[in-house]
């Protein structure tokens, strides 16, 4: 699925090499693709947890609309922006590889991930 704003990569990551993780920010002109899961509330409480729930990490809970069959849709992302930080390699191989199985071409994918960096 797309929602409008954009993506970026930020913050520093131990469990990325130190490298940034992709961060959704409502504000901006791009669409970003992102994999829906159905999950509970109290499994979205819980991956908030696991990932960081802090303002600079995850900490904020967005909903981005409401699926078809009612359900609604959150993502989790940072208040504000963070400091900008482009992946480590691993990372990004990982975005890449999730937007094919989504439909993306390699290119696509590709392309679609140097958009995000350059705002690195």
């Amino acid at each position: 699925c797309s929602f409008p704003g954009r993506l970026y990569f930020g913050n520093h990551s131990k469990s990325w090499e130190n490298g940034g993780v992709a961060f959704y920010s409502p504000k901006g002109s791009d669409h970003v693709q992102m994999r829906l899961y159905r999950i509970t509330r109290e499994q979205l409480a819980d991956i908030q947890k696991q990932e960081g729930s802090s303002p600079h990490w995850y900490g904020n809970q967005v909903l981005l609309g409401l699926h078809r069959d009612g359900a609604p849709i959150y993502t989790l992302t940072c208040k504000g922006t963070n400091e900008k930080n482009p992946p480590c390699d691993a990372y990004r191989e990982l975005i890449r590889t999730a937007l094919m199985d989504c439909g993306m071409t390699a290119s696509q994918a590709r392309q679609y991930l140097h958009q995000a960096e350059r705002r690195c």
